[in-house]
């Protein structure tokens, strides 16, 4: 799990015990999830005027900007 980690180590042996500390020693950061833009249309040519319904097929997202004509 993601996180900052502190570790701790005990050692032992007949003469005593001996203990470090290390705080915020790991760290732990999640793997960026990208998003994947992927689409499918249910028909790609026609005569005018044509009709096109397009479902979107694209993964981790969270926002979406169509444009059809590729004018930007």
């Amino acid at each position: 799990t993601a996180g900052l980690y502190t570790v701790n180590l005990t050692v032992s042996n007949i003469n005593g015990t001996a203990s470090e500390v290390k705080t915020g020693y790991i760290n732990v950061t999640s793997v960026p999830i990208l998003p994947v833009s992927d689409f499918s249309a249910n028909i790609t040519e026609g005569y005018a005027p044509l009709t096109v319904s397009f479902t979107d097929l694209s993964t981790n997202a969270t926002s979406w900007s169509w444009d059809i004509d590729a004018d930007g």
